[in-house]
């Protein structure tokens, strides 16, 4: 079963344009989360620039198609979707808007692609933190909480904890002040 879902995923995105199966398939030097959503909005922003505004479908503000699917707004007034935002929001499935099933193929095929890779990242990320942990000052900031590294950023506070730059300088600057 899940090789017949990622072939149909794959035969999806390769049903598109080249140039834009291309675009949806070029995930693959993604190392991290941060990357993937630096790759995902720059591939929505590259979908939303082949769309083509309909000059006649609204007076106020340009609408179009979805380039991918070919779809439009399911609202009671307008048939297209605005642009930019509208067709964002399809894109990306955000709000009360129908998602593109291109759209949505190409990011699970690119997510189950790169699943393997987020995994072992996340494993060294965790193991750095361990071993971070088991080097540098902890506080124990709530009783019934774990100890956390000083420049954790602790629930409730709206900083992170002092570095050791500004500690030293506020000390610098109560120990002037009492000499004076």
């Amino acid at each position: 079963m899940k090789g017949e879902l990622y072939m149909a995923r794959r035969t999806i995105v390769e049903l598109m344009r080249e140039e834009i199966a291309r675009r949806l398939s070029d995930y693959y030097d993604c190392r991290s989360e941060r990357d993937f959503y630096d790759w995902r909005q720059s591939a929505l922003a590259f979908i939303i620039e082949k769309a083509v505004p309909i000059p006649e479908a609204s007076y106020w503000q340009p609408r179009g198609w979805c380039p991918l699917c070919h779809g439009g707004s399911s609202g009671p007034y307008e048939s297209l979707f605005t642009l930019p935002e509208g067709l964002r929001r399809h894109l990306d499935g955000l709000g009360n808007v129908r998602p593109c099933p291109v759209t949505q193929a190409a990011l699970d095929l690119a997510r189950e692609g790169l699943a393997d890779r987020f995994a072992a990242a996340e494993a060294a990320s965790r193991q750095k933190e361990r071993e971070r942990r088991e080097r540098e000052l902890l506080v124990l900031t709530q009783p019934n909480g774990a100890p956390k590294p000083r420049d954790e950023n602790f629930p409730g506070w709206e900083t992170t904890g002092r570095n050791e730059g500004k500690f030293r300088h506020r000390l610098g600057l109560a120990i002037a002040e009492l000499k004076s």
